[in-house]
């Protein structure tokens, strides 16, 4: 029996050994960890970011041209003289809300750029820390747990096994995330941020369709003023229809223009809540879940870190 276990130590030395030896080697830890599986895994999850990146940069180019667009409003006024007395309408004024919504979901694209480009980091750091740092580190705990150290072997290996677990977590929590953050843009979100990209992209248009009318309507007569009572009667009669005609069109023109920035709003929010789901709340979500998952696997709450030795 004696003979049995020492023969079962030694025989867990040599492969905690030869495990480190493949490990630390350059050449065999190159050909065991950068195979074709996992720099597919690591290649398709930084699709699937870049992907995420892509949409994210298209909404925030959107958004900074509908400032462009909004900028072009504030400058334009509608020149109006109703009972002959002038007015100006600041049209701009007519979409400072969608504008100021505007300026915050630049701030939550600028915050979903950052976290997308955090994930794409740790695609790349989470291979080389899990390998190069924390399975030599794990390897070698657990070497030390198959030696017959009273006080040292069930520490070293419950913390071996807890880092190994870690080793897992590190490696694979960041393409799993990608990849289940994906799964739901696809069924869930992917619709809802088509339709509102589409619409916003629409009413853009139609804002800008409007910047030609109001610089016309800004346009002053220079037509020169009537010279008998009769042509003065009349012109003031033709002023007063223009007038009309005018106040009718500056009427319409707001009521169109607050329509727009009505649908703009509805849509805008849209994209808000897609993009907040999609590169903040569902990836930090998935990590959390990943994160429980390997705690109950590998049981990290009951690792004994009292460093004393117990008494028996």
């Amino acid at each position: 029996m004696w003979l049995k276990d020492r023969l079962h130590t030694l025989l867990k030395v040599w492969i905690f050994l030869l495990l480190l030896l493949i490990i630390l080697v350059p050449f065999t830890n190159k050909m065991l960890f950068e195979n074709r599986i996992f720099t597919s895994i690591d290649a398709v999850s930084t699709q699937y970011i870049d992907d995420a990146l892509i949409r994210a940069v298209s909404a925030y180019a959107l958004a900074r041209s509908f400032n462009a667009v909004v900028s072009v409003f504030e400058e334009s006024h509608l020149q109006i003289q109703p009972a002959g007395v002038g007015v100006s309408l600041a049209v701009g004024e007519v979409l400072d809300p969608i504008n100021d919504l505007v300026e915050r979901f630049s701030w939550v694209m600028l915050a979903s750029l950052t976290a997308l480009g955090i994930q794409k980091a740790l695609v790349v750091i989470g291979p080389w820390f899990s390998v190069t740092i924390l399975l030599p580190i794990s390897l070698g705990l657990l070497l030390i747990g198959s030696l017959p150290l009273k006080h040292w072997t069930k520490r070293s290996t419950s913390l071996g096994n807890a880092i190994l677990i870690s080793v897992f977590l590190v490696r694979f929590a960041v393409p799993a995330m990608a990849f289940l953050n994906n799964q739901v843009y696809q069924k869930v979100l992917e619709e809802t941020h088509n339709k509102a990209i589409g619409k916003v992209s629409a009413e853009m248009s139609k804002l800008k369709r409007e910047i030609p009318e109001l610089d016309e309507s800004q346009i002053p007569s220079n037509q020169p003023g009537p010279q008998n009572l009769w042509d003065k009667t009349k012109e003031a009669l033709n002023r007063t229809i223009d007038q009309t005609r005018e106040m009718m069109t500056v009427q319409n023109k707001v009521k169109k223009l607050k329509e727009i920035t009505t649908r703009l709003i509805d849509r805008m929010v849209d994209l808000i809540v897609v993009f907040v789901l999609n590169t903040i709340i569902l990836p930090l979500l998935f990590l959390w879940a990943i994160y429980k998952l390997g705690r109950k696997i590998g049981a990290l709450e009951k690792i004994d870190w009292k460093m004393s030795p117990k008494t028996e």
